[in-house]
């Protein structure tokens, strides 16, 4: 598991060299291999039974979420989609962090790509964006 990390890391580190500051203030409209999506369509996806994985960091995701989301936070538990028999990748996969600000979720849609998923779906608007139209979350006042 170490050994995948690592190697999850070193990658996520060459994206990071290779888009550079072209990128830096503003996540990229299109991520090569997956298909963007606006909140309309992400909502869609979400209606018709997506899995929706939230990349953002724990703390932000105890803040609030998309209803139904998972937490595979980029930096630590996003490596497991990597391995065989994690996840069928043929399903459709809703990728999303904060929002255009932030380039995690361009990263992880890259990934997720190179890796073999099939249906990869980059919600570029983000969180901030759903959370925006009032649709469905789960946020931290929300639980007991």
């Amino acid at each position: 598991m170490q050994h995948i990390i690592s190697v999850f890391r070193g990658m996520v580190l060459s994206l990071a060299v290779l888009w550079g500051q072209a990128v830096a203030g503003e996540a990229p409209e299109h991520v090569k291999g997956a298909t963007t999506v606006n909140t309309a369509q992400a909502m869609r996806l979400h209606e018709l039974g997506a899995m929706f994985i939230d990349i953002r960091t724990r703390r932000e995701w105890n803040w609030g979420h998309v209803e139904g989301a998972h937490h595979l936070g980029l930096k630590s538990t996003f490596a497991l989609l990597y391995h065989d028999g994690f996840m069928d990748r043929k399903t459709p996969v809703v990728i999303y962090g904060s929002g255009t600000h932030r380039i995690r979720a361009a990263f992880a849609s890259y990934l997720a790509v190179l890796w073999g998923y099939e249906k990869v779906f980059y919600f570029r608007e983000g969180y901030f964006s759903w959370l925006a139209f009032d649709l469905p979350v789960v946020m931290r006042s929300d639980k007991p």
